[in-house]
């Protein structure tokens, strides 16, 4: 899992390409988990953008974002 200080393997900042528009959730916002988790079971069902897909980066991919949203509700427990 990434943080602004710390990217993580999927860091879509250093990914996205020079205009590329990117949409940032924060820990902050509630609803943030519960998006990040909708994602990852949209993503489940979508094909990725490219080549054929790599399906272990995938899973990778999906786990990080579980692990991401399971972060953000436990910083929001804490304050």
């Amino acid at each position: 899992m990434g943080t602004k200080a710390n990217p993580g393997e999927f860091d879509c900042h250093g990914a996205a390409g020079s205009n590329e528009p990117i949409f940032t959730l924060r820990a902050r916002d509630p609803l943030a988990p519960i998006l990040v988790r909708l994602w990852v079971q949209m993503r489940r069902f979508s094909r990725p953008i490219g080549d054929e897909p790599d399906q272990q980066r995938e899973q990778r991919k999906r786990n990080e974002a579980i692990r991401c949203a399971n972060e953000m509700d436990r910083w929001n427990r804490e304050r």
